[in-house]
């Protein structure tokens, strides 16, 4: 990943409580857009690579991504949930998760989503991977993901 954002070819649109929309296409407006959702009273954030396929929403009828990728800032820890395809993974069908800080606890997010306890990563990676996922329109690759599900059974065993 270069230092420099001028490969970008998209921007991310984020939904913030309200219906406020933010881009976030350059460094400072990545740098920006976590330090708001570090906020206490800030909810996470549903953000849509401008730049990875649409298709229609079969039960609203509107055009959709492909992806989603939830992001939260809850203390010192960033979550990140990402839902849509895995370059060279199609067999992944399962909500993916970063294999974070064993130390992190889990949090509630307002779009109805839980991130699970381990699954938090330091703030600094958090920016990173969002960086990335603005360059690559790709699942980041500075972090390492598990299937939710995955996650999820081991915490119940």
């Amino acid at each position: 990943m270069s230092d420099s954002m001028a490969g970008l070819r998209a921007s991310v649109r984020t939904y913030l409580s309200g219906g406020r929309t933010l881009e976030a296409g350059t460094p400072d407006a990545v740098e920006d857009f976590v330090a708001s959702l570090a906020e206490a009273s800030a909810d996470d954030a549903y953000i849509e690579h401008m730049g990875r396929p649409r298709q229609i929403d079969p039960d609203e009828g509107d055009e959709v991504g492909d992806h989603v990728l939830y992001l939260a800032v809850r203390d010192c820890w960033g979550y990140i949930r990402y839902l849509g395809p895995v370059a060279g993974h199609p067999e992944i069908t399962d909500a993916m998760v970063p294999v974070g800080d064993p130390k992190s606890p889990m949090t509630h997010g307002t779009f109805n989503v839980d991130y699970l306890p381990t699954t938090g990563v330091s703030l600094p990676l958090l920016k990173r991977a969002l960086k990335e996922f603005i360059e690559t329109a790709e699942l980041p690759t500075c972090l390492t993901w598990a299937k939710e599900s995955e996650v999820e059974n081991n915490e119940r065993a």
